[in-house]
């Protein structure tokens, strides 16, 4: 668990983690150095609570990121599997146990249960369920579940467990520096995982915080940070896949590269933080990558939209910007959603 800035939330966030059914967990606390009580608020729950000798407190000399505390504990984590929590959420009291049985049921690389999403004043606004289903194969059986078949798999990296050798193994880690550490993190485990178990078990309350980094993009739109990381995004994903240009998944992944571009573009020219010299720029940047083209794949509906996204991500750039700047000049959103939800 990180901890910064989260003073409001943090007792009951670990205390949900320190109450758990399953006796045997260690706690990693990441102290990223905020600028509030927060910290005093752990030392003395730590202090107070039975499991308190379980639990280590890595401090950052400085904030370094949430990207850098989840590598913090992917470094120091010395059991055999890992979940991450935020410092403004909750957990079921068997959260742990729940995955644990799973996993030794049915050993997995990670155990994904679902969640419900929760207002300030602990009103729940909405459920993100999975069905129960195993996933599970030798070639890339859970990008093929997530971009061939264009199935769920939420990008948040928290409330999941992990098999920490299948995620060293890997080398799967967050960018150090990335406020919105899941977007890469889970990519990665996305193309590299071999077996995915998805559970229908709320585990996790997800705490709506408009002083989150989340919210604050939902207020005032990205900063220049945010606008540079999903550019870094965008392009590590362009990297990652060019090993596999000559496989049938190639083009479901070009077409998720190339949807998202888009999408990040229309939220850098309708951000209120950065100026137009900035939009201009980022906009250029994150509509720049270059993909080999492929007709290897053979879902109909999923090679119809890598078709017409293609086609419109070929455009000259100058066009792309215009298209760009003509969606957010017209309040444009409803179209990007639909795009969002073309299925």
């Amino acid at each position: 668990m990180p901890i910064y800035n989260a003073e409001r939330f943090v007792e009951r966030a670990l205390l949900s983690a320190l109450n758990q059914t399953f006796s045997s967990i260690e706690y990693l606390i990441i102290d990223d150095k905020g600028s509030d009580g927060s910290m005093e608020i752990v030392r003395k729950i730590v202090s107070q609570h039975p499991r308190g000798k379980d639990v280590r407190i890595i401090e950052h000399e400085k904030n370094e990121g949430i990207g850098a505390t989840r590598n913090a504990a992917l470094d120091l984590a010395t059991g055999k599997y890992l979940f991450f929590m935020d410092d403004d959420d909750e957990i079921a009291s068997d959260c742990i146990e729940i995955l644990y049985n799973k996993m030794q049921e049915h050993p997995v690389d990670v155990v994904i249960p679902s969640f419900v999403y929760r207002s300030l004043d602990d009103k729940i606004s909405s459920t993100h369920r999975y069905p129960d289903i195993i996933i599970e194969g030798e070639v890339f059986p859970i990008a093929f579940y997530r971009y061939v078949k264009e199935n769920d798999i939420f990008v948040a990296g928290w409330n999941r467990l992990y098999n920490l050798e299948f995620l060293r193994n890997n080398n799967i880690r967050c960018v150090p520096d990335h406020l919105n550490e899941d977007c890469w993190f889970t990519y990665q485990v996305i193309l590299k995982a071999t077996s995915v178990c998805l559970l229908s078990n709320i585990t996790l309350y997800y705490t709506i915080n408009p002083d989150s980094v989340c919210g604050n993009n939902q207020k005032r739109g990205y900063s220049q940070r945010i606008c540079e990381q999903y550019v870094d995004i965008e392009r590590r994903k362009t990297d990652y896949i060019g090993e596999l240009k000559s496989t049938e998944l190639y083009p479901a992944l070009v077409f998720d590269i190339i949807f998202m571009s888009f999408y990040y573009a229309y939220k850098f020219m309708d951000s209120q933080q950065i100026t137009n010299d900035q939009k201009i720029k980022y906009v250029r940047q994150i509509l720049s990558n270059r993909f080999p083209f492929s007709l290897k794949l053979k879902q109909d509906k999923v090679y119809f939209k890598y078709l017409l996204f293609r086609t419109v991500y070929s455009l000259p750039l100058t066009v792309k910007v215009f298209v760009i700047q003509t969606l957010v000049r017209i309040k444009g959103i409803s179209i990007v959603r639909k795009w969002i939800n073309f299925k």
